[in-house]
């Protein structure tokens, strides 16, 4: 992922999201591992339970159902660009 927007560092959070044909579905959480290349590429370790949290099966399809409505109403833009989850929340309350 390209970084280079966003002072990404190693333990950072990162929510994944797939957007295809217009359907959003939630990809997981993954932690920060590293920078290489100045933050153009970040390695990252997908995390089972960010912040000692689960997600279950209902919970990922509402978070998705949620970014959709962002993307739809022109708050999030559908592409692959990271934001620090503070500025996610921040657009979730809105």
């Amino acid at each position: 992922w390209d970084t280079t927007e966003w002072a990404c560092q190693p333990g950072d959070l990162i929510l994944s999201f797939e957007v295809e044909d217009g359907e959003v579905t939630f990809d997981g959480m993954s932690s920060v591992q590293g920078s290489i290349n100045e933050g153009f590429i970040v390695p990252v370790k997908p995390e089972r339970r960010p912040l000692g949290l689960t997600f279950n099966k209902a919970q990922k399809g509402n978070l998705a159902k949620c970014v959709g409505k962002l993307v739809k109403d022109g708050k999030l833009e559908a592409l692959s660009v990271l934001i620090p989850i503070s500025e996610f929340a921040a657009i979730l309350a809105g």
